[in-house]
């Protein structure tokens, strides 16, 4: 072996080569994950008795939570069939049942059967005589 080929320190081989392989020092780290440990038990402790301070403030409800709210417009049908065997319904019992639309003035609604039959036998009323426009 020639002086050259002669093996070399590791430590002087490294540092000539521009970097140190030195391990990190395990104490540092033990230190460092305990710090850690210790932050995380002493912010949940202070949030404990910042809990434990006010527990009132917790258990009741504020009166806005308290108000039940439908939502706005337009709303989620839960049943769709069932949504519109009531339009149908209701609007059946408009057409098919006898109701005022003015008590005054002497108008009512009546079904549309009896409308239809009342117009085949009587006509359509005429109109109007005082000066309206007649085509």
């Amino acid at each position: 072996m020639t002086v050259d080929q002669a093996p070399r320190d590791p430590m002087q081989e490294a540092k000539r080569r521009g970097f140190e392989p030195r391990d990190v020092p395990a104490p540092g780290v033990a230190l460092a994950v305990l710090g850690i440990l210790v932050s995380i038990g002493l912010a949940a402790a202070f949030v404990a008795a910042v809990l434990a301070w006010f527990p009132e403030s917790l258990s009741q409800a504020t009166p806005l939570e308290t108000i039940r709210e439908a939502p706005p417009k337009p709303r989620l049908e839960v049943s769709p069939r069932a949504s519109g065997a009531a339009v149908q319904a209701a609007a059946r019992a408009r057409l098919e049942g006898y109701a005022w639309t003015d008590r005054e003035a002497g108008r009512a609604r009546i079904p549309i059967e009896r409308a239809m039959k009342l117009l085949t036998g009587h006509g359509w009323p005429d109109a109007p005589e005082n000066g309206a426009d007649q085509r």
